[in-house]
Parts: structure tokens; C-alpha cells; sequence
């Protein structure tokens, strides 16, 4: 009988000059045969890249064979597969290296000699900043900038077919900003001194910059928020804390984008 294969455009009709009026397109049978002319199993050949020819045969009533051959091209159009070793996605702190525990790699559509060698690396840091290696990478990454990180391996097979799979490393910006005074008791060992009564604010000589090296690129327009505890460690009105005479401490304090 027939056997319909998807794909297949088919036979249009069978006759029989000889007389025999009795075969059908129903009475057809199908053979292939791969490139070193072995014959293949017709429901799955199309999983392996090569050339392959249909044969389609009947017999009429008295043995006569007919033929006709179709010739198949099957391409390899699937990508290699890349496996992540290790997880997708890692979160470490600032400063801390990360060490890639590498992928594998396969290719189901028949390119045999494909191997991590095959695989190139492109490290995007949180700057869009992008460099390019080979594989292994044979250096830790330096998660110097806090942010979103992205490697990504790359591989073509021999049909040109291209794979790419990302691996994120999110860096976490631990780091307290560092706010530098204009007139630091740490340094001069003497407290500022004001009059009782007088307004701090026009007596306070402010802060010089503020610095993150966390990497918040918006700090030096943060709010700095001050506060101030008398002798007792009690929290006072920075407004009016001058009103009492005695030793405060007026703490600056700013958050960053972490």
C-alpha cells in the first residue's frame, strides 16, 4: 500500500500500458536509501543530514516492476545546544570575583566535531562595556562596577546554525557612601563652637563632596539628612538644639541608589 510520508508532494497517478487495470496509487510502495545506497527506516531518516533517494515501486498482474525515484536533501537547520553549568543567575557583593563553572555543548543536527572550543564569550558589564573571549574563560570575572553583568557563550555549527545562551551575574552594591566634611572633629580634635542661641545652619561650614564607590553615579545630588544627639545620646531639634548650651554631635547621613 501507499504510505504517506509529511512532506511529501506524493505520485500524481500509476498506469499500466500492459492492460492491468487493477493497480492504484494504493498499491505503491516506498523504499529509501541513504548515500551508500543502505536502505533507511522511512519514518525517521530525516533525523540524519545527508542525501537520501525515495523509491516508489509497483508491481502490476504479471510481475512487471515499475519505479520512480525521488532524491531528498536533508539539511541541518538545528542549532548546537549550549547547557549552562552551575546556575543562570548569581548574586555576589562588589569587588568580589566570579569564577564562570563553564557550559557544554551538543549538536543534534550533525556537526560530530563540535566542541567548546567552538564557543566564543561576550561579557557585558553594567556600562554596556563589552569584551570578547574564547572559550574556557581562564580568568575570573572582576565585579568591579555594581550592576547587571551578562555572559554570553556563542556557537555556529558547520550549516551555519547559531546558538547563544546568557548567564547573569548581578553584583550587589554593599558599600556605604562616604561623605567628606568640610570641618571634621576626626581630624582637628576640636568641636565647633557656637554661641547659645545661635542658628546652627548659619554656622555650619556643610560637607566638601560625597563619594560612592559603590558606583551610584547620581550620589552628589542626594539629600543629605542631618541629625544630632546631645551628651546624653538624646535626639535633639537640629533647629533649635543651640537654645541649651552643651556638647552635641550633628551626624550627616545619605543613602544611595543601592
Amino acid at each position: 500500500m501507499y504510505l504517506y510520508i509529511s512532506n511529501d508532494p506524493g505520485i500524481e497517478s500509476v498506469l499500466d500500458i500492459g492492460g492491468d487495470l487493477s493497480i492504484t496509487t494504493g498499491n505503491v510502495i516506498i523504499t529509501v536509501t541513504n548515500s551508500d545506497d543502505i536502505q533507511v527506516e522511512i519514518n525517521n531518516f530525516t533525523e540524519i543530514v545527508g542525501i537520501y533517494k525515495l523509491t516508489y515501486s509497483i508491481v502490476d498482474d504479471v510481475g512487471n516492476i515499475g519505479t520512480a525515484i525521488r532524491e531528498i536533501n536533508v539539511i541541518d537547520n538545528i542549532a548546537p545546544i549550549i547547557l549552562l553549568i552551575g546556575s543562570s543567575n548569581y548574586t555576589i557583593n562588589q569587588g568580589e570575583n566570579f569564577n564562570d563553572p563553564g557550559v557544554t555543548i551538543t549538536d543534534t543536527g550533525g556537526d560530530s566535531d563540535i566542541s567548546t572550543s567552538n564557543i566564543n564569550i561576550e561579557i557585558k558589564d553594567p556600562l554596556n562595556n563589552t569584551l570578547n573571549y574564547s572559550y574556557p574563560l581562564n580568568h575570573a570575572l572582576q565585579a568591579i562596577t555594581a550592576g547587571i553583568y551578562t555572559i554570553t557563550y556563542k556557537a555556529t555549527d558547520n550549516a551555519n546554525n547559531e546558538t547563544r545562551v546568557i548567564r547573569t551575574i548581578n553584583v550587589q552594591d554593599r558599600t556605604n557612601p562616604i561623605i567628606n566634611l568640610n570641618y571634621s572633629l576626626i581630624t582637628s580634635n576640636t568641636p565647633i563652637s557656637l554661641n547659645q542661641g545661635e542658628d546652627f545652619t548659619n554656622g555650619d561650614p556643610g560637607i566638601l563632596n560625597v563619594t560612592d564607590i559603590g558606583g551610584d553615579p547620581n550620589i552628589s545630588t542626594r539629600t543629605i539628612n542631618k541629625t544630632v544627639v546631645d551628651s546624653n545620646n538624646i535626639s535633639q531639634s537640629i533647629s533649635s538644639f543651640t537654645q541649651i548650651s552643651g556638647r552635641y554631635i550633628v551626624t550627616y547621613s545619605v543613602t544611595d541608589s543601592a
